[in-house]
């Protein structure tokens, strides 16, 4: 059975455009000094979005980049639409503007099917409307493939509707377009396509196979347009940690056990706001399941309550027996955890407001004006307080300004740039993917899916770290999140202390960490401190109120209370060594890396026995000489040498096997030198190495 849907009076327009204005006003207030809500956002996705103007003159080793070990595509992070407008425009108005687009799809969407499709009255339609706009005022950019998802439907319904209607197609096709192109790939997309499936069967009981034709055509064409994204991650999937995870290492009952324990924690906790400060008490999603879950059995029985209510369920059982059927198969999935399979449950926000939504409307028939103006005034509460949470962190975590416009690290950025070395920069206690946005390499951040050779190099590397603190693993356990000290966090907070105390600084200066930031003072003597900012007390020597007046002041003229400090002993990103050393295994160089010294490591380059052609064995380089480098960018290196003989080339970029090299038109294997990096043969005539990605999933 399906409703044809009406046309909207006047009225519920006004309403529809109220709501969306409502649930977007954060973000209206404060231009280029308002917050950024997300530490996915912060930390991720908006400084990568940033450091694409940057791609043709940086390399970075975790941007959206092939020096990386898998390009733009493979990660995912990026969409299309995204990168576009972010290319354009300021990027506090892309920000604004991608999530105003949410917010509208998302509460115009909610609205429509609730009214419509499901036949709730104007009160439970707005209650339902309001609260999924609300949810998505506190979460991220990447969850677009949640928060679109109910105007796809709308979208969907007009071919399904009008199958004759060219009209009708061509609306659908372009909103299935611009979904498939602000989408993220590796978060959520293969089930967005799923869930439009079970809502046409669940929900509309569609049971013409005529009129599933568009459904069907449109899913196919949402992952046709991003083909290239979907083969890169299958292609890339093979070469990173989400294959070589202890976290199928469980009985098939303790894989369904967990599964609900996630399941049920994520309904009532959500993990979408920035993680260094406490979650809000109340959320729209707490409220939704208590509404549900009190007010159920007195609601009357309608279609709509059974319906979502249904898809909600499926939802969620599908979530809590992840674990079980990945287990149950006999092997990791790799790609459902690469696709973030655990975010999954974010689908249950929508049904579960349309539920609530039906609810209000019983509520409203029996109980009267009182019962109606109730959860609108608990909705708007909750809302206010979810505003009055995100306003916090503009006042002591930052605003756009005070982490994308610091003129501390503008100034670092300069003097990187006008050097023509590439150099990677670290950031203590602080994100660390932040100096993306500025064209800088960062040696740490948030990564979907890094490649397993360098979480292992990671691993080695903060071993002394994790030592003294164990509880850092789990910092670490999902292979994505490498950061220098816990950000936010009140452990170790020393006003002076040395860097290399916690970091093995000899592998850091093997992979040119040439600068780094920090808020506390460092007193390694391998640093030097710039005179690019010099703050007259340490971050941890100040009081709560002192923080707080900086932090606001930095909300409007950009972040300066910063110590800059040089690593007088990092390599460069390109140098000659003297010995390729074959070894058992990649566990064996990361231990030699972590208690051998610079010197040591800067003339032997390790190469685990399998990685080797067949029968090479040790071999001496006599070769000397110097590497220029021309042209370093995402998916292309440039070099010029001069040499006297054979010599062995390294290079602190990742390796991958889709990166091609060549010696004036002559290729050579690119070997994993030091287990995660480059090493390669050069012949004494060379004078031009040149480096290309080239994967399979890239045509030409």
């Amino acid at each position: 059975m399906m409703t044809r849907a009406a046309a909207l009076s006047r009225r519920e327009i006004v309403v529809v455009a109220a709501l969306c204005l409502w649930s977007a006003a954060f973000f209206l207030i404060l231009g280029e000094s308002s917050f950024v809500l997300s530490r996915n956002e912060a930390a991720g996705a908006v400084a990568q979005l940033l450091a694409h103007r940057w791609e043709a003159n940086a390399t970075s080793f975790w941007a959206s980049y092939a020096s990386a070990g898998n390009d733009v595509l493979a990660m995912g992070k990026a969409p299309w639409l995204a990168r576009l407008l972010f290319a354009h425009v300021p990027g506090w108005v892309a920000y604004v503007a991608l999530h105003l687009l949410q917010n509208a799809a998302a509460v115009a969407g909610t609205y429509l099917l609730a009214r419509h499709p499901l036949g709730l009255g104007r009160t439970g339609a707005t209650f339902a409307a309001v609260s999924v706009g609300a949810a998505v005022s506190l979460a991220g950019l990447y969850l677009g493939a949640v928060h679109l998802i109910p105007l796809l439907i709308v979208a969907m319904r007009m071919p399904v509707e009008r199958p004759r209607s060219p009209l009708a197609w061509a609306v659908a096709m372009v909103v299935t377009g611009l979904y498939a192109h602000l989408c993220v790939v590796n978060y959520l997309f293969v089930f967005p396509a799923a869930f439009a499936v079970l809502w046409f069967a669940v929900a509309e009981r569609l049971a013409d196979w005529r009129r599933w034709i568009p459904v069907l055509v449109l899913c196919l064409l949402m992952h046709l347009l991003r083909w290239q994204d979907v083969l890169a991650l299958a292609y890339t999937v093979p070469l990173s940690d989400r294959v070589d995870k202890p976290m199928f290492d469980t009985t098939l009952w303790q894989a369904l056990v967990e599964g609900v324990q996630f399941t049920i924690a994520a309904c009532l906790h959500p993990g979408n706001a920035v993680v260094v400060l406490p979650y809000p008490y109340i959320t729209v999603h707490k409220i939704l399941v208590v509404m549900i879950a009190v007010l159920v059995w007195f609601a009357p029985r309608t279609g709509a309550l059974r319906r979502s209510l249904a898809l909600g369920a499926a939802v969620l059982a599908v979530q809590a027996v992840l674990p079980f059927a990945a287990k149950a198969a006999g092997t990791v999935v790799a790609a459902a955890n690469t696709f973030s399979a655990n975010k999954l449950v974010e689908f249950f926000l929508f049904p579960a407001a349309l539920a609530a939504g039906a609810i209000v409307d019983g509520m409203a028939g029996r109980w009267g004006r009182v019962a109606r103006w109730a959860p609108a005034a608990l909705l708007a509460a909750t809302t206010l307080g979810n505003g009055a949470y995100a306003t916090h962190q503009w006042l002591t975590q930052g605003s756009w300004r005070h982490i994308f416009g610091s003129p501390v690290i503008a100034a670092l950025a300069e003097r990187v740039h006008a050097s023509g070395e590439p150099a990677r920069v670290a950031s203590f206690r602080m994100y660390d993917d932040y100096v993306q946005a500025y064209g800088l390499d960062s040696v740490g951040g948030y990564h979907v899916m890094v490649p397993n050779r360098f979480f292992k190099f990671w691993l080695s590397m903060s071993a002394a770290e994790m030592e003294a603190d164990p509880s850092l693993r789990t910092m670490h356990s999902d292979g994505a999140t490498f950061y220098f000290g816990v950000v936010g966090a009140q452990r170790d907070d020393q006003a002076e202390r040395r860097f290399g105390e916690r970091y093995n600084l000899a592998m850091l200066s093997l992979m040119n960490m040439r600068y780094v930031l920090s808020r506390d003072r460092l007193t390694d003597p391998e640093f030097r401190q710039l005179e690019l900012s010099d703050p007259k007390r340490p971050w941890s020597d100040l009081s709560a109120r002192e923080k707080l007046a900086i932090n606001a002041r930095a909300n409007l003229s950009g972040r300066t209370h910063l110590y800059v400090y040089e690593n007088t002993r990092a390599l460069p990103r390109f140098f000659l060594a003297q010995a390729l050393v074959p070894v058992a295994s990649a566990d064996e160089i990361n231990a030699r890396l972590s208690t051998e010294p610079l010197e040591t490591l800067s003339r032997q380059i390790y190469v685990a026995r399998g990685d080797l052609p067949p029968g090479a064995g040790m071999r001496q380089f006599t070769g000397t000489g110097t590497v220029t480098p021309v042209a370093v960018g995402g998916d292309r290196v440039e070099l010029d040498v001069a040499l006297d003989g054979p010599a062995l080339l390294f290079a602190s970029n990742a390796h991958s096997p889709f990166w091609r090299c060549a010696a004036d038109g002559a290729e050579i294997p690119v070997l994993p030198g030091h287990g995660a990096f480059w090493a390669m043969e050069l012949p004494a005539s060379a004078g031009r190495v040149s480096c290309a990605y080239r994967p399979p999933y890239r045509p030409g």
